[in-house]
């Protein structure tokens, strides 16, 4: 047995471990755990793709909102055939897609259903309050994965931004 020196055993080691002769594979994303990325892996869509509600409540305009207290309720009627209406609302749940109309959601709780078709509310929201923007996980585009990097769980490398198909990963590397 020799003693090598650690800076000598790291250059030896290196040398000896040259992933330029691997070749790549495509693989698809759900099976790419462990695996080292042979390109770049870009996010296909955003997450969210949508303005998505980040409570249970109803969506509003905000600006139909302003001036709503717990003292001085608000009344807004529903709307029903999805064309907004002078302080309209329409119930939705957590995580559901904004109608292009709405810019808000007041929380169930501030919520008091007075008939079938009108509601009173105890707050005033501002633009896009509990609301999910488009991207607020991951825009179109963001690098999810660099080269060379290894594939680990919490990785931001979900299927749904890096896309359904394959990409390319090192060849014997899982």
């Amino acid at each position: 047995l020799k003693k090598t020196p650690l800076k000598e055993a790291k250059e030896l080691l290196l040398r000896s471990v040259d992933p330029s002769h691997l070749s790549d594979e495509a693989v698809q994303v759900s099976d790419a755990l462990h695996r080292i990325t042979a390109e770049p892996i870009f996010a296909r869509i955003s997450s969210p793709h949508y303005h998505a509600s980040a409570m249970d409540g109803i969506c509003v305009r905000a600006e139909d909102t302003f001036g709503a207290t717990e003292f001085s309720p608000k009344r807004l009627r529903r709307i029903s055939d999805g064309n907004p209406i002078e302080s309209g609302f329409t119930y939705l749940d957590t995580g559901n897609a904004l109608p292009l109309w709405a810019n808000a959601v007041v929380m169930i709780e501030k919520v008091r259903q007075v008939d079938e078709e009108t509601v009173e509310i105890f707050e005033s929201v501002a633009p896009w309050h509990n609301v999910r923007l488009v991207g607020e996980d991951v825009v179109a585009t963001d690098l999810l994965l660099p080269r060379s990097l290894c594939s680990r769980p919490g990785t931001p490398l979900s299927r749904s931004s890096a896309g359904p198909e394959s990409r390319s990963f090192l060849r014997g590397m899982s």
